[in-house]
């Protein structure tokens, strides 16, 4: 090989590495807004007086020490939509409405603690 050919392996290289790294950090920082308006709805729900950048505050409140637990929460429910995809599909609908429920069981923990801490405070 040529040190021209080289330089273009090692662009070519360069590249899918740039790529994979800016692929990781979008998927990263779309989860976490993902989470974070799903929790945004579920406060606006709860206190409808608030502003939509009230709840978004407050669920990044609500969250700040959690986000650790609630992804370990959602990956345990990786063997749960393996088994919904084996089940011809179907079963992915009983698997949505598990991880919702799960979800929403969390976000009412994480609030009856946030205000169980601003009570003692």
């Amino acid at each position: 090989m040529t040190n021209v050919e080289n330089m273009g392996t090692l662009f070519n290289i360069g590249l899918f590495t740039l790529y994979f790294i800016l692929l990781l950090v979008f998927l990263l920082v779309t989860a976490i807004i993902s989470i974070l308006f799903r929790f945004a709805v579920w406060v606006k729900f709860d206190y409808p007086e608030l502003s939509v950048g009230q709840c978004i505050k407050r669920a990044w409140f609500l969250l700040s020490d959690r986000w650790g637990k609630y992804i370990l929460l959602q990956l345990s429910f990786i063997g749960w939509y393996i088994l919904g995809i084996v089940a011809l599909l179907v079963g992915l609908l009983f698997v949505a409405v598990y991880v919702n429920t799960a979800s929403a069981a969390f976000y009412d923990q994480a609030l009856k603690e946030k205000m169980d801490q601003e009570g003692s405070v």
